[in-house]
């Protein structure tokens, strides 16, 4: 429980207890104290919403929703494409300098926009900064303690959090001199330029896995007609389940083993598959065990930025299944179907949802598989493909523990394992430095209010 007690003076337009928590109060007292304050609608040209599309191609114009926005950068692995002949306003199209932020779901998330002629979802808002302020220097601002505790209290949403567009205005943003900004603005670039060489090596690694598995070469477009003997059919009746790219898949594998090329196993074989928990938001606080649950899975690894955290007493009584660093988490259910994260060690003892499963090696494989190798094989058109096919499409797309279990992998000799993993964790490495130098510029933006 937390009590606040607050003057009577000091009520806005609104009543609710949640607006007045202790810490958006220490973050007001702050910036009321500090220097040089503006409200951020007077120092932007443009706070604009996205528009909702639901008809994505393969090329076209970038298309960026809120799973597309991480802290500061974003992350576009995933991006999805509307056609070029589709009208909308030229207003939610992208400039150079723009900044996005989340306006519901996961609030206050803001990153540099990617580059102009993109085009964003009904669910972020654009924001274009005037000159006098500083784009890089803002979106730290934004992400930083007093930035996002004042989006967060301005919270208009019921059921799912959300911000409008005059609450997001009334952000109070202090206005250091440019030096200053251009210093963070310095911070950021060089963040920048690391998770472009972290993306780098990541892709490097995964043409040399290609390569080694004959992937360069293999066209697995999906095919709009095409047709299947009636003994190949098996106990699915889908169309999409006989797909010729699948037929591809087998037959790669099978020759890879029969060359010796690797060895093929089924996951079966050399892991242990295990459901998550359900547990009830009731149960969520603010410290304890940190809760996994899918939207915390990224192609960039675990995203700890909006963890639930589940309080000590529950977290003894719960019996909850738990990860240990190695584990691979996979999403099995929803449009992310398929979508799998490597567990770091600062995870150990975390619980995970029951919409994702736990893949942990088995004991005798733990000196003869790479866990890094492991999560690029997983992440290959190899295995996703076996995934998108096993997948039930019902509702949303569903994915059993029984199909997970049945799904083969390609084992590579050791040396071939180790270079790929040495490559990515380079990459991880390369990530890490670019995180530490945003940390470090939030930091300099929280000590500049504190003074």
């Amino acid at each position: 429980m937390q009590i606040s007690t607050i003057k009577f003076s000091q009520i806005e337009d609104r009543i609710d207890a949640e607006y007045y928590k202790p810490e958006y109060l220490e973050v007001k007292e702050k910036l009321d104290k500090s220097k040089g304050i503006k409200f951020l609608g007077d120092i932007v040209n443009v706070i604009m919403n996205g528009v909702e599309f639901r008809t994505y191609s393969l090329s076209g114009k970038p298309y960026l929703r809120v799973s597309d926005i991480k802290e500061v950068f974003m992350d576009l692995s995933d991006v999805k494409y509307i056609p070029e002949n589709i009208e909308f306003s030229k207003n939610i199209e992208l400039l150079g300098g723009d900044v996005l932020t989340s306006r519901s779901g996961t609030l206050g998330i803001s990153a540099i926009a990617p580059k102009a002629g993109s085009v964003i979802s009904s669910h972020l808002i654009r924001i274009s900064p005037k000159k006098e302020i500083n784009s890089y220097y803002l979106v730290v601002f934004l992400n930083s303690r007093c930035g996002r505790l004042q989006i967060l209290q301005k919270n208009n949403g019921a059921v799912v959090p959300e911000i409008n567009q005059p609450s997001l205005k009334s952000l109070k943003i202090p206005i250091p001199p440019q030096s200053f900004q251009q210093k963070i603005e310095k911070m950021v670039k060089e963040a920048q330029g690391k998770m472009r060489s972290a993306d780098e090596k990541y892709i490097e690694a995964e043409e040399v896995l290609n390569k080694e598995l004959g992937l360069e070469d293999l066209d697995l477009s999906t095919q709009k007609t095409f047709e299947a003997k009636f003994s190949e059919a098996e106990d699915r009746f889908d169309s999409r389940y006989y797909q010729p790219k699948y037929k591809k898949i087998i037959h790669l594998l099978k020759a890879g083993q029969r060359k010796n090329e690797f060895t093929l196993y089924d996951l079966d074989n050399i892991l242990t598959v295990k459901r998550g928990s359900l547990i009830d938001d009731g149960y969520y606080c603010s410290t304890g065990i940190p809760y996994i649950r899918i939207k915390d899975l990224t192609y960039q690894g675990v995203d700890p930025t909006d963890f639930a955290y589940i309080n000590e007493y529950q977290a003894k009584v719960g019996g909850y299944e738990t990860v240990k660093e190695g584990d691979q988490l996979l999403t099995v259910i929803g449009a992310t179907v398929g979508k799998l994260c490597r567990a770091p060690k600062e995870l150990d003892g975390s619980f995970f949802s029951n919409n994702i499963s736990r893949l942990r090696l088995k004991k005798e494989f733990l000196n003869k598989i790479d866990t890094i190798y492991l999560e690029t094989a997983l992440r290959s058109p190899i295995c996703q493909s076996q995934i998108l096919r096993n997948a039930t499409q019902t509702a949303q797309p569903k994915l059993n523990d029984a199909e997970v279990r049945n799904m083969s992998i390609p084992i590579l000799l050791q040396p071939i394992q180790q270079k790929i993993s040495s490559l990515i964790q380079e990459s991880f490495q390369l990530r890490q430095e670019a995180k530490e130098l945003i940390n470090r510029a939030k930091q300099k933006v929280e000590e500049l209010i504190e003074k």
